[in-house]
């Protein structure tokens, strides 16, 4: 009783670990798209001049 208990604590932490780590990953990858839009159009301008 006790073990499956542990066990099912361990899962939901887990999980919400990695809910956590993905919702994370979203806001890193949308920030680098931006970051990376930025310097490309930043890029762009300086091979017009």
């Amino acid at each position: 009783m006790k073990t499956w208990k542990i066990q099912n604590y361990l899962e939901q932490n887990s999980r919400a670990r990695t809910e956590r780590h993905e919702s994370q990953l979203k806001q890193y990858r949308g920030r680098t798209r931006i970051m990376c839009i930025f310097c490309f159009l930043k890029c762009q301008g300086r091979q017009k001049r």
